[in-house]
């Protein structure tokens, strides 16, 4: 099955290191425009997500992201979706970036139903000029 792509508005806020090459931080604010469904549903209009970056100096990155969002879903019809993800790189020697993640998902069906959740943990290797 496909997935329906969304069509979401995003704000965009950061600032520069002080020797002015590099970001030394980055907040998104995205917000997807709602499903047409026949009843109202408050999640249905929060659709929001926040994500952020912060360098501390020139070799470690600290990420952080967070959505609670409407989804489709195969079999369940509407759920509520939030994600949760929290990271570390370091990088050494430059151009890699070496990684770990913390994540994880929990979705409930509208109208009710047994809540899914999942979590992990992701090592990374990330290579960037």
């Amino acid at each position: 099955d496909s997935v329906e792509k969304r069509l979401a508005l995003r704000a965009l806020a950061g600032g520069m290191a002080e020797g002015g090459e590099e970001a030394a931080w980055l907040l998104a604010l995205s917000w997807e425009l709602p499903y047409e469904l026949s009843a109202f549903e408050l999640a249905n209009y929060l659709n929001l997500g926040l994500d952020g970056l912060l360098r501390l100096g020139s070799a470690v990155e600290l990420g952080a992201g967070l959505s609670y969002r409407l989804r489709e879903s195969v079999g369940y019809g509407y759920e509520t979706s939030l994600r949760y993800n929290a990271g570390v790189g370091v990088r050494l020697p430059k151009p890699f970036l070496w990684g770990l993640e913390f994540a994880g998902h929990a979705a409930k069906p509208l109208g009710g139903g047994a809540q899914r959740e999942a979590s992990y943990l992701r090592l990374f290797l990330e290579y960037s000029l």
